[in-house]
C-alpha cells in the first residue's frame, strides 16, 4: 500500500484549494495559447499573399516615330526661327488717319445731310455718321464674267432713275437720319379724234363761204396733258413706323388743245377762229400731318392732317372719292385690325 500524505488542521484545507485552481488555470492557458499559434499562423498566410510581387510586364523596345507622327518643327524643341530679310528694314511712316473707303454706295444717294460729330483720332477708330450711304464692293453673284451691268449686287444709279434707291423717292435721307423727300410724277395725256355734230355759225360768219347747213364739218381733234408732280417731306422711317410729320404739295400742269372745223365752237366769240390752245396751273393737294400719340407698341397711333387733301372710303360698294379742303383725325388701334376716320370737308 503506498504511503500518503495527509495534511489536517487548516493547512491541509489550504493545499486542496491551490492545486485545484491551478489545474484549471493550466488548462485555460493552454487552449488561449493554440489559439493564439492559429491565429499568428493564419495571418502570416495572409501577409505573404499581399507582399507577393506583381507580374512584371517588359517594357516595348523604343522605335523611331515617323515625320508625320512627330509632329510641326515648332514643337521639336529647341529650334532656331528664320528671320525675314525685311525685318531690319526702315519702317514705314504711321498714317495718322484711315483713307476713306473708296466703295461706292448703290443708287443715287446724294450729298450727306449729316454733319460729323466727332473727328478721328487714331488709325484703329474711323466714325461713320452716315450710316445709310455705307459703300458696297462690287460683286459678280455668279462668276461667269458677265458685263459689270449684269447679275451685280446693286447698281449705280442716277437721278432720273426710279427703278434703283434713290434719295428723291425716299430712300436715303436728305436732312439728319430720319428726314426724307419723295418726289412723284404723274403724267396723263389724251389725244382724241372724234366726229361730232356741230352746228354752223350765222350765214353771216361761218367757217367756208355760202354755207347754209344747220350742221357743218363734225370732224375735231382734241389733245390733252395734265402733269401732277407730288413732293413729300416726311420726318420718320422708310417703313412700318408712322411719320411723325409730314408735309405734302401737289401742283397739276393743264394743256389743252382744241381744233374744230366750224367757228363759235373754240369761243363764243367768232373771232377766236377754230383753233384753241389753253394751260392752267393748280393746287391739288396741300396739307400737313402730325402725329398725336402712339397707342400701341405695334405702331397703332393717332394723327391728324388738315389742308387740301385726297380721301376715299368704300361702304358697301358705295365708294366716294374726292380732294378738297378738310380736316381729318384718323389712325389705327389693335394691330391695325381696326381704322378710324373722323373728317370734316369744306366744300364752299
Amino acid at each position: 500500500m503506498t504511503p500518503t500524505l495527509q495534511l489536517a488542521g487548516p493547512a491541509a484545507g489550504h493545499h486542496k484549494m491551490v492545486s485545484g485552481v491551478s489545474a484549471s488555470v493550466r488548462r485555460q492557458l493552454r487552449w488561449m495559447f493554440l489559439f493564439s499559434i492559429f491565429l499568428c499562423s493564419r495571418s502570416s498566410a495572409g501577409a505573404q499573399e499581399s507582399i507577393t510581387p506583381p507580374l512584371q510586364v517588359p517594357p516595348e523596345p523604343p522605335s523611331v516615330a515617323s515625320d508625320a507622327e512627330s509632329g510641326p518643327d515648332v514643337l521639336q524643341m529647341p529650334f532656331e526661327p528664320t528671320t525675314p530679310a525685311d525685318v531690319f528694314a526702315e519702317p514705314a511712316p504711321r498714317q495718322e488717319t484711315a483713307v476713306s473707303p473708296a466703295d461706292m454706295p448703290r443708287g443715287y444717294t446724294g450729298a450727306t445731310g449729316i454733319r460729323p460729330s466727332e473727328q478721328q483720332q487714331t488709325l484703329d477708330f474711323v466714325p461713320v455718321e452716315d450710316r445709310w450711304r455705307i459703300g458696297f464692293p462690287e460683286r459678280d453673284r455668279y462668276p461667269d464674267g458677265n458685263p459689270p451691268v449684269d447679275d451685280r449686287f446693286g447698281e449705280l444709279g442716277h437721278w432720273w432713275d426710279p427703278y434703283n434707291q434713290n434719295v428723291l423717292k425716299g430712300d436715303y435721307p436728305i436732312i439728319g437720319q430720319h428726314t426724307f423727300l419723295n418726289v412723284s410724277a404723274t403724267n396723263f395725256m389724251l389725244h382724241e379724234f372724234r366726229k361730232t355734230p356741230t352746228g354752223t355759225s350765222p350765214f353771216e360768219s361761218t367757217a367756208g363761204a355760202g354755207q347754209e347747213e344747220f350742221f357743218g364739218n363734225p370732224d375735231q381733234y382734241f389733245f390733252i396733258n395734265n402733269l401732277k408732280l407730288q413732293l413729300s417731306l416726311f420726318h420718320g422711317d422708310a417703313g412700318f413706323r408712322p411719320f411723325d410729320w409730314q408735309i405734302r404739295v401737289a401742283p397739276v400742269f393743264n394743256l389743252n388743245y382744241l381744233d374744230v372745223e366750224e367757228l363759235a365752237v373754240v369761243t363764243p366769240n367768232v373771232r377766236s377762229g377754230t383753233t384753241r390752245a389753253r394751260g392752267y396751273a393748280a393746287m391739288e393737294e396741300w396739307f400737313v400731318e402730325a402725329r398725336l400719340a402712339d397707342l400701341s407698341p405695334s405702331y397703332d397711333f393717332l394723327s391728324v392732317r388738315a389742308g387740301s387733301q385726297p380721301f376715299v372710303s368704300d361702304f358697301r360698294g358705295f365708294v366716294f372719292a374726292d380732294t378738297n379742303r378738310a380736316v381729318r383725325l384718323f389712325g389705327t388701334r389693335l394691330s391695325n385690325r381696326d381704322q378710324f376716320n373722323l373728317i370734316w370737308f369744306d366744300q364752299t
